[in-house]
């Protein structure tokens, strides 16, 4: 996968880390949608004169834009011998000018905005759209969900499934490792479930806090997992452990996953934790 960046403008000095942030949201956008190696996508940083010519040239709109997505989906022989072909999936352009003010309109940094129309741009060489209510609420909810695997963002209704975690992790039965974990899982409905660690003095009977959480889901009668949060009370982060991994994809590998800890937060889908996973289902 290779995001080739070209900065063709001069008016706004670019920060640190923004190319590579603006690098790292097409890869994990690609990633999420199912691309992987061999796909080639152009991000270009254009003034807003530039940006508007092309508005005005290929959308009859006559006035600067922030982003603007040009789909190719056409394919190229690989640049090594041997080497299978490359997907070029299209170009982004942005304007860093439009940008950099809806930046300080929003209160937010120019690397965040730039990420964001990064990310909509991807999308849109991807075939999603905002023509009507239906499909801007689609396509919002995607970027949002990627925002918040980038770390940028929080997932929607976040805080008050890390609270419910941290909540009942003060219930953790853990006189042996001495590392208490809260897990709360929200199922399509709404609801939300919790549960802790319970050890064991034969170590093989210990339960995880979050197959307790899933536990108590499909004990009440729900199985559509949509998000879980898992909060330690270690520097640490504690992720799931293989098995609870693979307990909570029978569910649903898109279930969006929070780790919290002191030391920070991190974010994933279920499926990004669990590639490959034992499945029976048929494909």
């Amino acid at each position: 996968m290779s995001v080739v960046v070209h900065n063709l403008q001069e008016a706004i000095l670019l920060p640190e880390g923004l190319v590579e942030t603006a690098s790292r949201a097409v890869e994990r956008t690609l990633a999420l949608e199912g691309y992987g190696t061999g796909v080639e996508v152009s991000l270009v940083f254009v003034d807003d004169e530039r940006i508007r010519e092309l508005n005005r040239e290929y959308r009859g709109v006559d006035k600067a834009t922030d982003v603007l997505a040009f789909p190719m989906h056409e394919e190229e022989p690989g640049a090594v011998p041997g080497a299978g072909p490359v997907l070029l999936l299209g170009d982004i352009v942005v304007s860093l000018a439009t940008a950099a003010r809806q930046a300080e309109a929003y209160g937010h940094d120019l690397s965040y905005e730039v990420a964001y129309l990064a990310v909509h741009g991807v999308l849109h060489l991807l075939g999603y759209d905002h023509e009507n209510d239906r499909d801007y609420a689609r396509m919002r909810q995607k970027e949002k969900e990627i925002m918040a695997l980038l770390g940028l963002d929080a997932f929607e209704g976040e805080g008050e499934l890390v609270k419910a975690a941290r909540q009942v992790m003060a219930n953790a039965y853990a006189p042996y490792s001495g590392v208490r974990v809260g897990a709360a899982v929200r199922t399509a409905s709404g609801a939300v479930f919790t549960g802790c660690n319970i050890e064991n003095a034969s170590y093989g009977l210990t339960l995880c806090a979050e197959r307790v959480a899933a536990g108590a889901a499909v004990a009440a009668g729900q199985r559509d997992v949509v998000a879980l949060a898992v909060v330690s009370d270690t520097e640490k982060v504690q992720s799931p452990c293989g098995a609870c991994r693979q307990v909570l994809y029978e569910f649903n590998p898109e279930t969006l996953v929070v780790f919290v800890t002191p030391a920070g937060t991190r974010r994933f889908k279920l499926r990004e934790l669990l590639p490959e996973a034992f499945d029976l289902s048929e494909k």
